[in-house]
């Protein structure tokens, strides 16, 4: 009886650790990545650079991915080793490295490694077209009501740039209380007050006319923008008027790039066009450091030598493709504040991307020469072409 028991507890030891075993497997060579909300911009970069893993050297790999409501998210996820690959907004990226605006009360994320960046994305500040109240963020301040602004989901890049934005004025703003709470027409203390949602919901309230405007962190070509031009009369909001001042001698000066909104995405009457300045932010793909080199590497290879992939999949809408979120001298920057994963690091020296010698460290025009001729593989690119090629 008691050789049958101890029979039974190995058998049951060699189950558990062969199940250990192969789940410790499954742990390492799977790949997770952490999309953003289903059917975003993080979301189609994601599933476009999974295809192509997929065809790579890591064709033995296993994948899959999770949606979530967007950068913090991933950030915590990679971080916490529960995801491989993330994407987030580069202001939050830093501030969650250096510990400080949201993360301030939080453990750093010291386990985040920098790939690459991957395109940039641009604040969308809309409101209806005959407010003649708001024509700049400061006007949010100025005005006699309490005007609300749809942000997109809790906990997402466009609802914390919109409050970083609003602190920045020395405005603290609200968030909008539970639905049907009703909102003093003239209050005695003006602020500003956000409202959050997922985007779809957003749009039908600024339609209704229940909020007064949208304030959006994305990429070109939104399609719920495309949308919404079809139906009613808006315009956009210029949000770099008065800000320059805002962004002398901090941190913010290291991930805002001056940009503009390029209106004949979203506008075909030569009318409508023009170009509206704002501010640009870079979407960072990166991972942690117990992600395999071989991982970093591909991942690096296949955004830098296949990026016509990525234009074609996020940006071809009415058979035009738009390039402006792809400028390889500033995607292949990394600031020293990041830790680039060795394996994309070993990539860009193999490429000539970045220099580990005194003399080219420094040198942009060495560094900016190199990264076109190896970035931009293809001079001929949909409906345009390019005399790049060295």
């Amino acid at each position: 009886m008691l050789l049958l028991f101890v029979f039974i507890i190995c058998i049951s030891l060699l189950i558990y650790s062969y199940r250990y075993i192969i789940s410790e497997n499954i742990e390492i060579t799977n790949i997770k990545f952490a999309n953003g909300i289903e059917g975003g911009n993080y979301d189609n970069f994601n599933n476009t650079l999974h295809s192509l893993l997929k065809s790579s050297s890591l064709i033995n790999k296993s994948y899959s991915k999770v949606h979530t409501n967007g950068s913090l998210k991933n950030i915590e996820l990679v971080n916490s080793y529960r995801a491989t690959i993330g994407a987030a907004q580069e202001d939050l990226f830093y501030d969650s490295i250096k510990g400080i605006n949201v993360f301030q009360n939080k453990n750093k994320m010291e386990n985040l490694r920098f790939i690459t960046a991957g395109y940039f994305e641009k604040v969308h500040f809309i409101v209806r077209k005959e407010n003649d109240n708001i024509n700049s963020f400061k006007d949010l301040m100025d005005t006699r009501v309490k005007t609300i602004i749809g942000v997109g989901d809790a906990g997402s890049g466009s609802e914390y740039n919109f409050i970083i934005m609003s602190l920045l004025h020395n405005v603290n703003p609200s968030i909008f209380g539970k639905e049907g709470q009703t909102i003093r027409k003239k209050p005695s203390n003006p602020k500003i007050v956000y409202k959050n949602g997922d985007l779809n919901t957003l749009l039908n309230q600024f339609f209704k006319n229940e909020i007064q405007g949208i304030y959006l962190v994305t990429g070109s070509n939104n399609n719920f923008i495309n949308n919404l031009v079809k139906k009613i009369d808006v315009k956009f909001i210029d949000v770099t008027q008065n800000s320059d001042s805002l962004f002398i001698d901090n941190s913010f000066n290291k991930y805002y790039y001056k940009k503009y909104i390029d209106l004949s995405n979203y506008y075909k009457d030569t009318e409508e066009q023009g170009k509206i300045p704002t501010f640009g932010i870079r979407m960072i793909l990166f991972t942690n450091d117990k992600t395999g080199d071989d991982i970093a590497y591909e991942v690096a290879k296949q955004f830098y030598q296949k990026n016509y992939e990525f234009r074609r999949n996020i940006n071809y809408i009415d058979n035009k493709l738009y390039t402006n979120e792809y400028e390889p001298i500033d995607l292949a920057y990394s600031d020293e504040l990041y830790t680039i994963h060795p394996g994309a690091r070993q990539f860009y020296i193999e490429n000539n991307l970045i220099s580990l010698t005194e003399k080219y460290k420094y040198d942009l025009d060495y560094y900016h020469d190199n990264v076109v001729k190896n970035y931009w593989k293809f001079p001929n690119i949909g409906i345009k072409s390019y005399n790049l090629m060295k």
